[in-house]
């Protein structure tokens, strides 16, 4: 995972967005607190995704 901090931050959210995607596909195919734990973990991922997004607008922003 840590080659994804190395990543430009639009290029982390993708990333981190599809991990996302990948745990909602999981937890669609488990049960009980192994679903839960899916759902958790994307929400995380979207998270990060949300705030690499965040970066990337800082980083734009300056650049202007």
């Amino acid at each position: 995972m840590s080659e994804l901090f190395e990543l430009p931050p639009r290029e982390r959210a993708k990333r981190y967005r599809k991990l996302a995607r990948e745990a909602r596909i999981q937890a669609a195919n488990a049960k009980g607190e192994e679903q839960a734990a899916f759902i958790r973990y994307a929400g995380k991922w979207e998270q990060l995704a949300l705030e690499a997004d965040a970066e990337a607008k800082a980083e734009t922003a300056k650049g202007s």
